[in-house]
């Protein structure tokens, strides 16, 4: 995800990481430092990224990650620096509070049997309703005030078709590549483009897929390839 965000101008940074709030359930969450272009254009990140939850899920389990985390983990746990004592003694004090004991002095190293079961589970908490999406920004316009520390904020709900975008990424593409003749989608900036033989016409095809979707149809124009696109396609075609 970070490679293809990287290729689009978007994003510099990705990480990521859980916690257990309490016993009984915890939660998880992706920091992406984003270029300019990834701030304007923040909702098309997050298009991209449930669209890679929605690759995960049906791509399923993959045993041979799990074992190559399970060997780094290993490595770390001879080799890796493991801080000032004060603070490592806070922090397996800590974990008890979570962890077994026996566990307790070596939680980020350890790792139990794979269990696709629970992966999939976990991927099932991945979607946009039940998401906060934070954007941290020195240029945002932020008219609201907080009470208490009369910080600046702005609130936003993502409604209608970004919403709907959302909770099914791959719809708009998966619909209109059903289209007969259809070759190419590519997306770009929130705009479609649909590529097909130059001897027919489609857009009376496209556009009534998508009012029969109930999508918001905002413009259709035609525009021509640039001879890189030529190249790149032909080459494409016959590697």
């Amino acid at each position: 995800l970070l490679s293809f965000l990287k290729d689009k101008g978007l994003a510099v940074g990705l990480s990521g990481g859980g916690s257990p709030d309490t016993p009984n359930y915890g939660s998880a969450g992706i920091r992406i430092q984003l270029t300019d272009k990834g701030v304007a254009n923040y909702k098309n990140i997050l298009e991209y990224f449930f669209s890679y939850i929605e690759m995960l899920k049906k791509e399923g389990y993959k045993t041979h990650l799990f074992y190559e985390q399970l060997t780094i983990a290993k490595l770390n746990e001879v080799f890796s620096d493991k801080g000032e004592g004060t603070w490592k003694a806070v922090s397996f004090a800590n974990n008890l509070a979570f962890y077994p004991m026996e566990i307790a002095d070596r939680v980020e190293y350890y790792y139990g049997k794979p269990d696709e079961k629970a992966y999939m589970h976990t991927l099932s908490f991945i979607r946009p309703d039940n998401m906060l999406c934070v954007l941290s920004d020195s240029k945002a316009i932020t008219p609201i005030e907080e009470f208490w520390y009369k910080s600046k904020y702005n609130y936003e709900e993502i409604v209608g078709d970004s919403y709907t975008k959302l909770k099914n990424p791959q719809e708009i593409e998966s619909t209109l590549a059903e289209i007969p003749s259809v070759d190419v989608i590519d997306i770009r900036d929130s705009i479609y483009r649909v590529s097909y033989p130059i001897d027919i016409d489609l857009r009376s095809d496209i556009s009534s897929t998508i009012v029969a979707k109930g999508w918001k149809l905002l413009e259709m124009r035609s525009i021509e390839m640039t001879l890189e696109e030529v190249f790149l396609r032909l080459t494409t075609r016959h590697s």
